[in-house]
C-alpha cells in the first residue's frame, strides 16, 4: 500500500501517522524511511471517545498523510484524527491502511476524510457480497477502497 500511495503522489512528501502508541513500534519495523508522527485519542471516564492529538507543526501542512494500523472496526480515532489534522491546517491528502478492515460502520464517513483506504479481506464477515451492497445502496458510487486477497499472497505488508 505505502508503495502504491508513493507511485501515486512521485512528488510529494509523506508522512506516516501512528493513531495510537500501540501502532508506533509496528510503524517504525516497516523501515519505509518516511517521517513518522505519533498521534493519540483521548477517552473519558466511561471509555468514550473525547479527543484527539496530531501534534503537526506548520511545515507539515501539505505533506500527504497516511495513517497505519492494525484494524479499523468503526473508524471513529482515524476520523476524528483527521478530523484533528484539518483543524491544524493539514492541507493535502490523506489515506488510511489497515490490515483488518471491519468497518462496522461502513466506508461512508471514512471517506469523507481519507482520500483513499487501504485493507485488506482478512476479516471473515468482510465479503464481496457486503462490499457489493454497498455500491449498490450509494447509487453506484464505487468507494475508493482497495482490498487484497490476503489468501492470494505470500505475505502482506502495509
Amino acid at each position: 500500500a505505502i508503495a502504491d500511495i508513493k507511485s501515486l503522489n512521485p512528488n510529494s512528501d509523506l508522512m506516516l501517522v501512528s493513531p495510537d502508541a500501540g501502532a508506533i513500534s509496528k510503524i517504525y519495523k516497516l523501515g519505509t524511511g518516511i517521517q513518522v508522527l505519533e498521534s493519540a485519542k483521548h477517552r473519558d471516564h466511561t471509555g468514550k471517545l473525547k479527543g484527539f492529538s496530531v501534534p503537526l507543526k506548520t511545515e507539515d501542512a501539505n505533506k500527504i498523510l497516511i495513517w497505519v494500523d492494525d484494524l479499523c472496526d468503526a473508524g471513529g480515532t482515524f476520523i476524528g484524527e483527521a478530523e484533528e489534522a484539518d483543524k491544524q491546517g493539514h492541507k493535502s491528502k490523506k489515506y488510511l491502511v489497515v490490515s483488518h478492515g471491519v468497518f462496522s460502520k461502513g466506508f461512508i464517513d471514512l471517506e469523507k476524510h481519507f482520500d483513499y483506504i487501504y485493507t485488506t479481506n482478512s476479516y471473515e464477515d468482510y465479503n464481496n457480497m457486503w462490499f457489493e451492497a454497498y455500491q449498490y445502496y450509494n447509487e453506484g458510487h464505487i468507494p475508493r477502497v482497495k482490498i487484497t486477497n490476503v489468501y492470494n499472497i505470500e505475505n502482506y505488508n502495509v
